[in-house]
């Protein structure tokens, strides 16, 4: 369900920009953390495990590389040459 805020009213306003609850949960946080360190160690085998876990779903791989050179093509030149300096500047 959609929870909505009346903008107006400042109460409703810091209760929609509040921190998530949990932030200071140990157990929570030593939950998370494991979560992330098993994906950094196993990489994608131990997301899927984690997601069939979690959201008893597997994730899909989606092939991301062609619409990623589709809209580079559309960016003008400028913005396809400053994008190539800030890569070189990275690496």
């Amino acid at each position: 369900m959609i929870e909505r805020f009346d903008w107006s009213d400042a109460a409703s306003r810091k209760a929609a920009l509040a921190r998530p609850r949990g932030r200071d949960d140990a157990a929570l946080l030593a939950s998370v953390s494991a979560i992330v360190a098993d994906i950094r160690l196993r990489g994608w085998p131990a997301l899927v495990e984690q997601a069939e876990r979690i959201d008893a779903a597997a994730p899909e791989l989606v092939a991301v590389a062609p619409f990623a050179e589709q809209a580079r093509r559309s960016f003008p030149s400028a913005t396809q040459s400053a994008v190539a300096l800030a890569v070189r500047n990275i690496e």
